[in-house]
């Protein structure tokens, strides 16, 4: 077998665990609310880059792992990466033509929608909707995103070899 026949979806599953793992990792309690989504991040980009690659049942399955692993609704992260990663699938030929700063911004403001969907989410099973406790997450996301892109971009260059 060919590096490069291995390495690439190597490289794939694990950014998308360390995006997991990030996802968990304890922060004080200032600084929760500011908490990116590391996961919608590390999978958009996938998303964008690797469609045949990286999907829909991806998104489904990761968003199952991180409700289990965050003790929350069964379904709930899965529901909203899974919308996500099918809006980036789906226009991912036409957010390629796009220069970086306007990818940037529509992936940008894609990614940011995302706390507030959670926030929704939470507040139709009961729970207090909190939606301008996730507008902090949402910004946050919504500047990681130039960041994250580059550099897995270069990891899936250096992958691709």
């Amino acid at each position: 077998m060919k590096p490069a026949t291995w390495r690439l979806p190597l490289t794939l599953y694990t950014t998308l665990a360390l995006a997991l793992v990030l996802m968990l990792l304890p922060m004080p309690e200032w600084a929760e609310p500011w908490r990116p989504h590391w996961l919608a991040l590390a999978l958009s980009y996938w998303a964008l880059a690797l469609p045949e690659r990286c999907g829909l049942a991806h998104a489904w399955i990761l968003g199952l792992c991180l409700d289990t692993l965050q003790d929350r609704l069964l379904g709930h992260s899965a529901f909203v990466l899974t919308l996500l990663a099918w809006l980036v699938l789906h226009e991912h030929r036409r957010l390629r033509m796009y220069s970086f700063m306007h990818q940037s911004l529509l992936l940008g403001i894609a990614l940011a929608v995302i706390p507030l969907v959670t926030g929704w989410l939470r507040g139709l099973t009961g729970h207090p909707p909190h939606v301008y406790n996730t507008l902090p997450a949402a910004f946050s996301t919504l500047l990681l995103w130039p960041l994250a892109f580059i550099v897995l971009r270069d990891l899936r260059r250096r992958a691709s070899r």
